[in-house]
């Protein structure tokens, strides 16, 4: 096949074998694995010296940690067997030829010596010869990095992990599994890569800002207890109060969470999603990019009527086209939806060309003539021209028969149309609508996503359609005219809405250039012309009734086939994600808190303000219990991914600051002024901490909505009852090193806090405010 085993290794570690479904892919997926790592570590460590050298019970944030990882594990692992299910429903099958019938046959079940048959859109799932091949394309670009398909003739090997593009084959099975070509090379090199989505580039990029800030102010602590000679006991107290406070333990296990249990909800809706960030990129969708058969309409055609030629009856037009049909070694919709209306004897081809895309035409040769069935523009009709012109604007598919005396040169792929045609009349399709698709067209546009339909058919057939599903039609235009400059074809793609007559690289072209004007694309189709252009997306959906290779390309599955559940799915991303970058919010504020704590007091010689088990305390009811439920709870609004880093950080940086000054405000005066004990001032700050943090809680979730306003009012007074029950309860209380809740303690407290919420109220965080209104609004 001219490639060695090596290179092909070496460029399927870059591109990766088919994808797999999401959560079998861990959270490492998400966030570059050395800062979970270096993250991990740093816990670790501190944790092991608070053990040996500290109070164990300052230990606590190790057995919340393993409680976070705990849960999202559980979480991954569910979602993985619901996704795993989903996944067989969708995994490629062979067509085995056994004792003289045909068989489909699940992948493990092929074995040495089996004849298989290939089809367009079908995938190669084991290493063989071939015996016979029509007209047969193969995309090899998994296994050699070429994009253009190789044509593949009888005695030529093939091998696994290729697609059948155009035409028809069959092959005698050499090596399967373990030992088929694109299993040995994927063995060596197992690693899927997938380009980053605008979010993982984010999240990493403030994980990276995180891990810096800790090894800075954490060397800065260090150092300032190393100088004013600290004690052992005290040095582990305090720095592992400040460091472990700055890392947002919580989120990694929350972000993992969040997608898991969004492709779980997706499967149980019938949707595999084949890439983690397919979540995200459904709720960044500017732009959707639909094939027209099978998306809008149903796949299954009828014939609605035949047109004969002059000189032609229709009996003779049925007759034709049936025997066509019967006689095709490899039949598409079309093809089949004649055999099934009109069954005839097959007769052996003296020559063939499969229909492709590109040609738009398909002919068979036998006994008595060359039979050609495609789009009434390749041909010269005649009169006929214009009735299938008329039933293209009611939006008919039309498809003209013809015959000719000229023998096809089977050897010619570029086989052009026989010079000599006779027209014998039109074959005029009907598709019905698919249910709901109007409903679902209406919502998309309501939620501010573009449609536009790119299909095969003759652009006024197309236009028709989107007429009725709902589709404003701005622009028709043919894909011939597609600029052949590339600078030209952003404009010229925008302008477009419908697309007739365009070829795969059509699509492909016209989905990079709506990528180069910077909108996010969305590609949906079921077909080998659509793949291209699947490819090339920002997220490919595939129609489970699709061709197999369509279905391995793409990172959505729509098992059911069924179009009309992409408003669920597009909300159930944009909720998703609105959650994530609220908890994101929370977590944030907490670093930034930890941060202003060490330049404020831990540089000082004055006692640090909280113990790490006082964090423990206040991040879990404060952070941990409500990013749990408000990550999984219902959301509504826009959804931007764009400048995801910035709005964190102009909320979470003025909140943990604010929080920051009434926390020390608290504790140095009861400290200094009020003469308490450190405990007694410690008791102060972890009230402050968990009254602030609440109200931030609630400031956060604020839209308006008196029935989600109340339910989060109701969470936080329960954590704040739980925190009152530490604080009543003596052995509680002494577990977390708190003195008994006397006036002076409440009222010093209460305060500290309600000025704190004030100095918050003014800075834009109000309990009656929008999300939008609030620093860093949710967007």
């Amino acid at each position: 096949m001219g490639l060695s085993e090596a290179e092909a290794s070496h460029l399927l570690s870059a591109r990766g074998p088919a994808p797999k479904p999401a959560s079998s892919r861990s959270y490492a997926s998400i966030v570059r694995a050395n800062v979970l790592t270096v993250f991990n570590l740093i816990l670790a460590g501190f944790g092991a010296v608070t053990l040996l050298f500290g109070d164990a019970r300052d230990a606590l944030f190790l057995g919340i940690i393993v409680a976070n990882a705990t849960i999202g594990i559980t979480q991954e692992t569910r979602a993985k067997r619901a996704l795993d299910r989903l996944a067989t429903l969708v995994a490629p099958r062979a067509t085995a030829v056994r004792d003289g019938v045909e068989r489909q046959l699940a992948t493990a079940e092929v074995v040495p010596g089996d004849l298989l048959r290939l089809r367009a859109g079908d995938q190669v799932v084991a290493d063989g010869e071939l015996v016979s091949a029509q007209e047969l394309a193969l995309d090899e670009s998994v296994l050699t990095g070429e994009s253009e398909p190789v044509r593949r003739s009888t005695g030529e090997g093939i091998r696994s992990g290729s697609f059948a593009v155009e035409g028809s084959g069959a092959f005698t099975v050499s090596a399967v599994g373990p030992e088929s070509f694109a299993e040995r090379l994927a063995g060596s090199a197992r690693s899927f890569r997938h380009p980053r989505s605008p979010l993982e580039r984010a999240v990493n990029r403030l994980l990276y800002s995180l891990l810096g800030l800790v090894v800075i102010l954490g060397a800065l602590l260090g150092y300032s207890l190393h100088h004013r000679h600290a004690s052992l006991h005290e040095a582990v107290a305090t720095s592992t109060a400040g460091v472990v406070a700055l890392i947002p333990e919580g989120l990694m296990v929350l972000v993992s969470l969040t997608y898991a249990v969004a492709a779980a909800r997706m499967a149980r809706r019938g949707v595999l999603a084949q890439q983690l960030n397919a979540i995200e990129s459904l709720a960044s969708v500017e732009v959707l990019c639909v094939d027209k058969t099978g998306t809008l309409t149903e796949s299954a055609l009828r014939i609605a009527e035949v047109v004969p030629a002059p000189g032609q009856t229709a009996d003779a037009v049925t007759s034709a086209m049936a025997r066509v049909a019967a006689s095709a070694s490899s039949r598409n919709a079309t093809l089949q939806a004649i055999a099934d209306a009109h069954p005839a004897t097959s007769e052996r081809p003296l020559g063939e060309v499969p229909f492709s895309s590109r040609r738009a035409w398909s002919a068979v040769q036998l006994s008595d003539a060359t039979y050609l069935l495609g789009s009434p523009e390749r041909f010269a009709l005649g009169g006929l021209a214009a009735l299938a012109a008329q039933r293209q604007s009611g939006g008919r598919r039309v498809l003209a028969l013809l015959r000719s005396d000229q023998a096809l040169r089977s050897e010619d792929h570029a086989q052009a149309v026989p010079a000599q045609t006779e027209p014998i009349g039109l074959i005029v399709l009907a598709e019905g609508l698919r249910p709901n698709v109007r409903e679902t067209i209406a919502f998309l546009l309501e939620q501010g996503v573009e449609i536009k339909v790119l299909s095969g058919d003759a652009p006024e057939t197309v236009a028709a359609i989107a007429r009725d599903v709902g589709i404003p039609v701005r622009g028709v235009e043919l894909g011939a005219d597609i600029p052949a400059e590339a600078a030209a074809r952003p404009e010229w793609a925008l302008r477009a809405n419908v697309i007739g007559r365009i070829s795969p690289e059509g699509k492909r072209d016209v989905v990079q250039a709506l990528d180069q004007a910077g909108r996010y694309v969305a590609m949906l189709g079921d077909g080998v012309n659509d793949v291209l252009a699947l490819k090339v997306s920002r997220l490919a959906i595939a129609q489970g009734s699709g061709a197999q290779m369509s279905r391995s390309v793409a990172d959505l599955v729509l098992v059911s086939g069924d179009f009309a559940i992409l408003p669920t799915l597009v909300a159930e991303g944009r909720r998703a994600l609105r959650n994530l970058q609220r908890v994101t919010k929370l977590y944030v504020t907490k670093s930034a808190f930890a941060a202003f704590l060490i330049l404020t007091i831990g540089i000082t010689a004055t006692a640090y303000p909280l113990l790490p088990r006082h964090f423990s305390l206040a991040a879990a009811l404060t952070i941990g219990i409500p990013t749990f439920f408000l990550a999984l709870a219902p959301s509504s609004g826009p959804w931007r991914p764009e400048g995801f880093v910035r709005r964190v950080g102009r909320w979470a940086v003025p909140a943990g600051t604010i929080a920051g000054v009434g926390v020390v405000s608290g504790y140095l005066f009861a400290l200094h002024d009020l003469a308490f004990s450190v405990a007694r001032s410690r008791t102060i700050a972890t009230i402050v901490l968990v009254i602030v943090g609440l109200y931030l809680v609630i400031a956060l979730e604020a839209t308006g909505s008196r029935k989600r306003s109340a339910l989060v009012g109701g969470m936080c007074l329960s954590l704040a009852a739980v925190f009152a029950t530490v604080l009543l309860i003596a052995q509680v209380r002494r577990f977390f090193a708190l003195s008994a809740p006397t006036a002076g303690v409440l009222l010093t407290a209460a305060v500290a806090g309600l000025l704190a919420i004030g100095a918050l109220a003014l800075a834009g965080f109000s309990l009656t405010a929008g999300r939008g209104e609030l620093p860093g609004g949710e967007g």
